[in-house]
């Protein structure tokens, strides 16, 4: 999934920036993308149980959400 949004980026000329989140506390968000200023915490599960962070929310108020799984990936990574 990290490899295919990186792809994803260049295809569409985009200087996206990726990192993780983890606290102390052992919360955590498998993907952080930064695209033109903005925040995207993205969730990778084969099921369809993922659900945000609620310290990530409050952290990041005006960040978006992205859970990707086994029934929306290609909806993600082809549009």
């Amino acid at each position: 999934v990290f490899m295919e949004l990186c792809k994803q980026s260049v295809i569409h000329d985009r200087n996206d920036q990726y990192s993780f989140w983890r606290t102390h506390a052992g919360n955590e968000v498998d993907i952080i993308r930064e695209s033109r200023g903005k925040l995207t915490a993205i969730e990778c599960k084969w099921s369809d149980s993922a659900s945000e962070p609620k310290l990530w929310r409050e952290t990041y108020p005006e960040s978006e959400f992205l859970a990707i799984n086994k029934e929306n990936y290609l909806d993600v990574f082809l549009s």
